[in-house]
């Protein structure tokens, strides 16, 4: 308390005696009028060498990353052993794809893999146009417009609900196609805030309107009836599905992604699971 209090004391009379205060304040208003206009500019630099720092530091944290080749074809997204950059490497399940101006129609039970599948394509491909390591032994694809339809929310004070919400963002990535741009779009469980009957409807018209506009993507889905757009030849879909088995009456999953159509379901299993049902 005694140091203190002499260190105020002395701090006052040099401040009286040398307007210290002041000093400061006309120094500061002076750099301020001389670099003012430049420091939104150091800022950005900062920033950018920021992000370049933290891109260039991705293999020395995984070394088994690898970097992507950028096509100039027009849609195409080949990767093999991809994952998702967040998972840790003991809990991240790779798999292939393969994608030349067409579109796969993901289908699986819940939990199967499916959302965390269309994740970690659009994230890789962020990681790849912004310059870095992508989560994949191999990472090849073109410049494309990436959207996407996932994790759709209701804005009650705009007085918009979960499905209008998502009509609203369809229509933006069905406008966007329209432009004739090259384009890649990843949509998850289309249009699940509606009846079935509406939702596959709806769907189908969403997907024939992709494929028209000459969009590649990926949509995840529960409904089995999207899957019969792989037999219109002039459409361009291909199936693909996750799976889960069955041990001891415990279920589990591998995530694997597998060729063609799902045919099992979970979900009164998980009902059970969690004593909804009996």
């Amino acid at each position: 308390g005694a140091i203190d209090m002499n260190r105020s004391m002395f701090y006052l009379i040099i401040n009286i005696g040398l307007l210290w205060d002041i000093q400061c304040a006309v120094r500061v208003a002076q750099w301020k009028s001389r670099y003012g206009d430049q420091v939104g500019c150091w800022l950005r630099v900062i920033g950018i060498m920021e992000a370049l720092g933290s891109l260039a530091v991705i293999t020395h944290i995984h070394p088994d990353w690898a970097y992507p080749e950028i096509e100039d074809q027009e849609q195409v997204i080949s990767a093999g052993d991809l994952g998702h950059p967040l998972l840790p490497p003991d809990k991240c399940v790779r798999n292939n794809i393969d994608i030349d101006n067409d579109s796969c129609i993901v289908t699986g039970s819940n939990m199967s893999g499916k959302s965390t599948w269309l994740r970690a394509i659009g994230i890789n491909l962020v990681l790849a146009y912004a310059g870095g390591a992508v989560c994949a032994a191999k990472f090849r694809c073109s410049v494309m417009d990436l959207y996407t339809s996932m994790e759709i929310r209701d804005d009650l004070l705009e007085g918009v609900s979960t499905f209008y919400a998502e009509l609203k963002r369809i229509n933006m990535i069905l406008q966007h196609s329209r432009r004739g741009q090259p384009m890649i779009y990843l949509i998850d469980e289309i249009f699940r805030g509606t009846n079935s009957l509406d939702r596959i409807t709806g769907a189908q018209v969403v997907l024939r309107k992709l494929s028209q506009n000459g969009a590649i993507g990926l949509l995840s889905t529960h409904d089995f009836e999207l899957c019969e757009l792989e037999k219109e030849v002039w459409a361009n879909f291909r199936n693909y599905h996750f799976q889960e088995h069955y041990t001891n009456g415990s279920i589990a999953f591998d995530y694997k992604l597998r060729s063609g159509r799902c045919s099992t379901s979970n979900a009164r299993y998980l009902m059970k699971m969690v004593g909804i049902e009996d």
